[in-house]
């Protein structure tokens, strides 16, 4: 419980002092206000930083089950500030979750589910529904993402464990013979 209560007061924290950089720096920088992409960049950047963080702290559940909450940052980014943001964060948590902890078929499996959570989270978006609608629909296709991540990750150890019992199997014939 006070896993949780330590991520949840991490992502209020860092959306308070990043919105206190947005205003106090990037906005009083002449040349930034008007570009729009530097705006998006920094948004990106900062919330890819979020979920980098949120995953290193994971909330430990079971003895083999942990939690990370690093898929709020890139439905929050996509709310708040839209697609390319959200596309951008969702690349620096997917580089980090390889550089991190591996490059593993986990791994990529899981950096790629995180840009295509952004993806999906970027055309919901664009749907003309009130924003806590939106917000809503951004985690169930979050949760559907993980879901089919996860049943890709078991139907591939499934693939190994099966080759793993035949190839044994093909030599003991093959010394019976």
């Amino acid at each position: 419980m006070s896993q949780l209560l330590f991520n949840i007061t991490l992502i209020i924290s860092f959306m308070f002092a990043a919105s206190i950089v947005r205003e106090q720096i990037i906005y009083r920088v002449e040349g930034i206000k008007r570009y729009k992409m530097y705006r998006l960049i920094y948004y990106g950047c900062s919330y890819g930083l979020l979920g980098s963080i949120l995953m290193i702290y994971t909330i430990k559940i079971d003895s083999t089950i942990i939690l990370d909450l690093r898929f709020l940052a890139v439905t929050i980014v996509c709310l708040y500030a839209g697609m390319v943001p959200a596309i951008i964060g969702a690349c620096i948590i997917g580089v980090m979750r390889l550089l991190l902890f591996g490059i593993t078929a986990s791994g990529i499996v899981d950096a790629s589910a995180i840009i295509v959570m952004a993806l999906l989270s970027g055309w919901t978006v664009r749907l003309p529904y009130r924003p806590f609608i939106r917000f809503q629909l951004m985690n169930s296709i979050s949760l559907l993402c993980v879901f089919f991540s996860l049943s890709f990750l078991f139907s591939y150890l499934i693939l190994i464990i099966l080759k793993c019992i035949t190839i044994p199997m093909a030599i003991c014939k093959e010394t019976n013979a």
